[in-house]
């Protein structure tokens, strides 16, 4: 049930949402017993939490919310206590790197390998799935080696098998091959802290590596990160993380919670009420381009526990911050791909190949300065199946290709070459109406 408060004259609106639980947590209590629940969470936050796993809020409820700007009280219908609030970012979250961490138990990984490292390729694959109404989760794309490249991504564990069914003629028709995985679980941290920390990633992937817990695809967002591992580590995993992250302590800071919103007309309340109707429409809000960043590849990495936290490591003791990061699998190897400034690129190249020739004098590390990544950034981008194709569609129409794919429920972004990342700019923003 949901109250929302309006006065006359017009002030400041609130939504009051009643669920069986007293608030938002920041994991799952059931799973992990020492969750803490939060006293707010941003609406950024809590879209991501939504997307991977957190069942408390669906996230159409926090779309809404954020585009209009209508702070959330999250509270439960059987007792009087002050639940959690969902608001825009406030000054003190981005002291936290992580505020909360989610489990998704049944998913299905699925790696389309040796396909042409073509443009158009990746619009074929996701606009069947999207045909279908198949969700698409997480999406892993490689920079490609000796014209071919391998696409890896997530679809609930339920709908593996009409996946495969449908994947696979076309498979066949670009000479590549199907390799699925039915039994992996996704875990994620999220905070808008991670725009202003460094060593997030590095400190998950360290945690997961002293439990032996091996990562199978990677896929990070602007706030979020998302490892998928084996079915059987997944609780675990999740424990794991809370606890690295300390997410069970109350915050030593002040907490204060500024919910002030912008006063609202009886005329724009029921604007406002008559554009519910239109929820469903993709919420794509900007298109922006990264310029000033270059890529180190990592192609054939053994897939053990461990080996994506020494990289980080170094990477982290080395000074070097790291933005994007992808891991995908592909023929019983890890195919790894991560951005750093472009000041950095060479050092970053040299301290990765020290750890990689360690590990594996067969793994090829590789570093390009000529790429720039393009973001579509908005809300409800995992679960608006159509999303993804569109991207994918009309960079095909220009003969771009893709490089790198990464994804998150705000954001797609995607690596093309740099002396093209401006037309790919204009013509995404074109595509969403956005000129």
């Amino acid at each position: 049930a949901a109250c929302m408060k309006q006065t006359s004259p017009p002030e400041p609106v609130e939504c009051e949402i009643y669920t069986d639980v007293d608030g938002i947590y920041t994991t799952d209590p059931r799973i992990v017993p020492e969750a803490r629940k939060m006293d707010a969470i941003s609406y950024d936050e809590m879209l991501e939490l939504a997307s991977v796993g957190a069942g408390v809020m669906h996230s159409r409820s926090i779309e809404f919310a954020k585009k209009f700007d209508v702070p959330l009280m999250v509270r439960s219908s059987f007792s009087d206590s002050e639940g959690t609030w969902i608001v825009p970012e406030q000054e003190w979250m981005r002291g936290q790197p992580v505020c909360g961490a989610a489990i998704v138990r049944d998913e299905a990984r699925i790696s389309v390998e040796n396909v042409p490292d073509v443009p158009g390729v990746s619009h074929r694959l996701f606009t069947a799935m999207a045909g279908r109404g198949i969700v698409v989760d997480m999406i892993a794309q490689n920079p490609g080696s000796d014209g071919q490249a391998s696409i890896g991504f997530t679809v609930p564990a339920s709908d593996l098998r009409r996946t495969l069914e449908l994947l696979e003629p076309i498979a066949r028709e670009l000479g590549a091959m199907v390799e699925h995985d039915g039994q992996v679980s996704k875990v994620s941290v999220v905070g808008s802290g991670m725009r202003h920390h460094t060593g997030v990633a590095e400190k998950m992937f360290e945690a997961l590596a002293r439990e032996k817990i091996n990562l199978r695809m990677i896929t990070t967002g602007d706030i979020k990160i998302s490892v998928l591992v084996d079915k059987l580590d997944g609780v675990r995993a999740l424990r794991v993380v809370h606890q690295a992250f300390e997410l069970g302590t109350k915050l030593a800071s002040n907490t204060t919670v500024d919910r002030d919103s912008q006063p609202m007309t009886p005329m724009a309340m029921a604007d406002l009420t008559h554009r519910l109707a239109h929820m469903e429409d993709i919420l794509v809000s900007e298109v922006i381009t990264q310029l000033n960043e270059g890529r180190i590849a990592v192609y054939g990495l053994p897939d053990a526990p461990g080996h994506c936290s020494s990289i980080f490591q170094a990477v982290a003791k080395a000074g070097i911050v790291v933005d994007m990061i992808v891991q995908n699998l592909a023929r019983g190897l890890a195919d790894l791909s991560f951005s750093v400034p472009l000041a950095d690129l060479e050092r970053a190249r040299l301290v990765t190949n020290a750890v990689v020739q360690g590990i594996s004098a067969t793994t090829l590390v590789d570093s390009d300065p000529s790429l720039a990544a393009v973001h579509v950034v908005g809300v409800g981008m995992r679960t608006h199946t159509g999303v993804a194709s569109r991207v994918f569609g009309a960079l095909a129409e220009i003969k771009i290709n893709i490089l790198m794919i990464n994804t998150s429920e705000m954001r797609i972004s995607v690596v093309v070459d740099r002396d093209r990342v401006e037309e790919a700019a204009t013509t995404l923003r074109r595509a969403f109406g956005l000129v």
